[in-house]
């Protein structure tokens, strides 16, 4: 039986600032989770809303197309997911325990509205590699090899509390 670590976090962006105020995580059967996630998108129709349904996820790249097929193959289409790669149990911050592993999915998706809110989006197959290197370069945890995919300079050094 395959387990899910699911979570909710309460944030605050404030330039290149984020912190996390608030944290709730548990693990369920990946069926049963999302399950309940089709039958909570159920009535949302020609993607409207696309943005309050979404799920955001991380894992590192070698998973991506296991992951998709899953998503699939339980429902979930492709637009209802908001994908970062990286490992959350140990980018940016090695995680203890599952509230961890939910707080560095959120410290990565936040690490991406940093970027495109400071320089628009970097264009397909680049924000990924941006953002480690954003991490990289603030002193975090990052995969070294998809940081070194982006050259020049980093848009602002974050901050994660």
């Amino acid at each position: 039986m395959a387990r899910a670590v699911f979570g909710q976090v309460s944030l605050v962006i404030d330039g290149c600032r984020v912190v996390i105020t608030e944290v709730r995580a548990g693990v369920l059967d990946l069926a049963e989770l999302l399950g309940r996630y089709v039958e909570a998108i159920a009535g949302v129709k020609d993607g409207w809303r696309v943005d309050l349904y979404a799920l955001h996820i991380a894992y590192p790249a070698r998973y991506l197309d296991s992951v998709l097929y899953f998503m699939r193959r339980y429902g979930v289409q492709r637009r209802f997911l908001r994908i970062v790669l990286g490992d959350p149990r140990v980018v940016p911050i090695k995680a203890e325990g599952i509230d961890g592993v939910v707080r560095n999915v959120a410290y990565l998706h936040a690490v991406k509205h940093v970027i495109a809110s400071t320089v628009g989006s970097p264009g397909p197959g680049r924000m990924s590699p941006t953002i480690h290197r954003v991490l990289l370069e603030s002193g975090y945890n990052a995969d070294e090899g998809l940081a070194m995919r982006r050259g020049g300079a980093v848009p602002c050094k974050v901050e994660l509390r």
